[in-house]
């Protein structure tokens, strides 16, 4: 009865492509279909993998794909001739690479991943700066905290959906809609059923339409309103910047923190204190700052509660267990923006910031792996065509630390390549043939670092009980010291802001990213309801819709983070 209008009537289901994969769109790993036809992706589907999301998606990984087919899609190499961008093959674009890299020295080099890159990928771009010899490599976006917890200390989604005291510090419903699904599950008391030799049982009789949800151990707090506080006991909406203060006042140690009762917090304390299966989850707003999350992480163990990071993207954590990381904290992505002579920037646009735009232009090579057009590959030397994250192959290692296979649809992507391809590329210009330069090379890398046959993971994926290197935290960039105070809070949302323009029907649905502006502030400032603005937010120029609601305070705002933009503080 109801029915996709991205793909309705464009084809029969047998008609189809069905690949098996697992949402990029977020770090929950929630399995999908992705149905693709006539070499586009059609429709993206749930799939079962009882563990995580059982069947649900959510709208921004069912909706969000239309992109991948955009006209505006590059799909062949472009190199700078003359002051301008002119088609080229992949191996005269390589050469111009190689002749550029030979001049420089190795360490003058700087390169820079997406956080949704695979683990495979991961292994390329590390293959890359090992042989140019630089520290210079990272992934983006990356909180200042680390996103693998401590041993013993982190929970799974499971543990999520049977704990009998739950507290969620952010707005996990636009974040990971996957583990709001799952507190509503533990709310509702029915604990997810043993599956039977032939699958998922057909009926669960315990399980009642609009079953009631017991409130009574569920607390929910954020700078501003989010949905799941309709479902908490206890709603604590705090000072956007004061989530150190606030674990600090649940453990005791300090008075509450502005605008919170003391005996709201108490009762939140005791409830995780006295419940045998507490969780508690941990957004992006407190990932922001190492401060927040050490005070976190202490009240947690006190507590006797498991914890869920919640990274900014889908291989977050995978990235950071591989050691996708600067060798220092002065090589991390925005300071290599700067000093280094040369980058190599995968599916990340830092020229929307005018400022960093004037100093890219000054780079000796500046390569641009990306899929459209944007404001970074204007200004390069070369531009790579990238494959979208329907058209990869390889793994990712989700927030609760899962092990899944991400597989290519067999979409019509031109000349694109992922990063395996591009770094065997550049290595055969280079004279080297370099590890992660194909799914398989890299997988030889992962078996040695991770002792697991990636190539063989079972269909709902494999846990490891891994710790990060070392240099992890000590390289991790903490925020500057613009973002430790503003009157606009970066948060997450459902749909990814960098493609809300490319999805036609998601965006006369949704429409633009949302500036969230209080009804008080959008009077002084003669904004409606609606409005187009465009706005610079901590110096990136950023597109909008405003909507006026009283979810925020006065003096707030809040808008969607990106990968260039993650969560925290901005002016």
């Amino acid at each position: 009865a109801l029915l996709d209008t991205t793909s309705r009537f464009r084809g029969r289901n047998w008609e189809y492509h069905h690949t098996p994969s697992v949402t990029m769109d977020d770090a929950t790993g929630a399995a999908v279909w992705v149905d693709s036809r006539t070499g586009r992706v059609e429709r993206v589907k749930g799939r079962l993998n009882p563990e995580v999301n059982k069947t649900w998606i959510d709208d921004g990984t069912r909706f969000g794909h239309e992109y991948v087919d955009h006209p505006s899609r590059l799909l062949t190499p472009l190199v700078r001739r003359g002051g301008e961008l002119v088609p080229a093959t992949w191996e005269e674009a390589a050469a111009l690479v190689a002749e550029r890299l030979a001049g420089l020295s190795g360490k003058d080099v700087g390169i820079a991943i997406r956080a949704d890159s695979t683990l495979e990928e991961g292994v390329g771009a590390l293959a890359l700066a090992e042989h140019l010899g630089t520290g210079q490599v990272d992934h983006a976006p990356r909180p200042a905290a680390s996103v693998v917890p401590p041993k013993g200390l982190g929970a799974t989604i499971a543990d999520l959906a049977t704990a009998d005291a739950i507290l969620v510090v952010g707005d996990v419903s636009e974040e990971a809609g996957i583990l709001d699904l799952r507190v509503k599950d533990a709310l509702k008391g029915v604990t997810p059923p043993a599956l039977l030799p032939h699958g998922v049982p057909i009926a669960d009789l315990r399980l009642k339409e609009r079953m009631p949800r017991d409130k009574a151990f569920l607390a929910v707090a954020a700078p501003y309103a989010v949905d799941l506080m309709r479902h908490a006991r206890v709603a604590l909406r705090y000072v956007a910047g004061q989530e150190a203060a606030l674990f600090e006042a649940l453990a005791g140690g300090t008075e509450a923190p502005t605008g919170l009762q003391p005996e709201a917090l108490g009762a939140v304390a005791d409830g995780l204190k006295g419940a045998e299966r507490a969780v508690v989850v941990l957004g992006g707003t407190v990932l922001a700052s190492r401060e927040a999350t050490d005070a976190a992480l202490a009240f947690a163990r006190a507590a006797g509660a498991k914890v869920l990071l919640v990274g900014p993207m889908a291989n977050s954590r995978g990235l950071e267990l591989l050691g996708v990381l600067p060798s220092h904290a002065n090589y991390a992505y925005p300071a290599m923006l700067e000093t280094a002579r040369a980058l190599v920037i995968s599916h990340l646009d830092p020229a929307q910031d005018p400022d960093v735009a004037e100093r890219l232009k000054q780079k000796e090579l500046l390569v641009v792996h990306d899929s459209f057009m944007t404001e970074t590959a204007a200004i390069a030397d070369v531009v790579l065509p990238a494959k979208t994250v329907y058209e990869r192959d390889g793994t990712v290692v989700s927030l609760e630390g899962r092990f899944l296979r991400v597989n290519a649809a067999p979409v019509e992507g031109g000349a694109s390549e992922d990063l395996t391809g591009v770094v065997k590329v550049l290595g055969e210009a280079l004279g080297q043939r370099l590890e992660g330069r194909s799914v398989r090379s890299a997988h030889r890398v992962l078996r040695q670092r991770f002792e697991l046959e990636l190539g063989e993971l079972p269909e709902w994926g494999a846990f490891l009980d891994l710790r990060a290197p070392a240099r992890a935290l000590g390289a991790a960039p903490e925020q500057p010291a613009k973002r430790r105070g503003g009157n606009v809070v970066v948060a997450p949302s459902l749909v990814r802001p960098e493609y809300a323009y490319l999805n036609p029907h998601l965006l006369a649905e949704r429409g633009g990213p949302a500036l969230r502006v209080h009804p008080e502030d959008a009077a002084a400032h003669g904004l409606s309801d609606g409005d187009d603005v465009r706005l610079r937010v901590d110096g990136l120029w950023r597109r909008a819709s405003v909507r006026v609601t009283d979810a925020v305070p006065v003096g707030m705002m809040t808008i969607p983070a990106t990968p260039d933009q993650p969560q925290g503080l901005a002016h």
